[in-house]
C-alpha cells in the first residue's frame, strides 16, 4: 500500500535545514516540496535523493553532521 504524500508533510527536510548544509539551493527545495505536496508534481525521487543525503550527512558528519 502507498501512503498518503499528506501525511508526510511533518517529515520533509526544511528548507532551512538544507540550506545550512550549504549543497542544495534552499529555493529549489522549497519549490520541490511544495509542488509535491501540492500534487502539481510527483518529485517522490528527488525527495528520497534529499532524504538520503540528508541522513548521510548525519550519519558521516559531513556538510554540517547533525543539524
Amino acid at each position: 500500500m502507498t501512503p498518503d504524500h499528506q501525511s508526510h508533510r511533518d517529515h520533509r527536510p526544511g528548507s532551512a535545514r538544507i540550506a545550512a548544509r550549504g549543497v542544495l539551493r534552499p529555493d529549489f527545495v522549497a519549490r520541490t516540496l511544495d509542488d509535491h505536496f501540492s500534487g502539481r508534481a510527483n518529485n517522490v525521487a528527488v525527495i528520497w535523493s534529499m532524504l538520503s543525503f540528508d541522513a548521510w550527512c548525519d550519519e558521516f558528519g559531513q556538510f554540517g553532521g547533525t543539524l
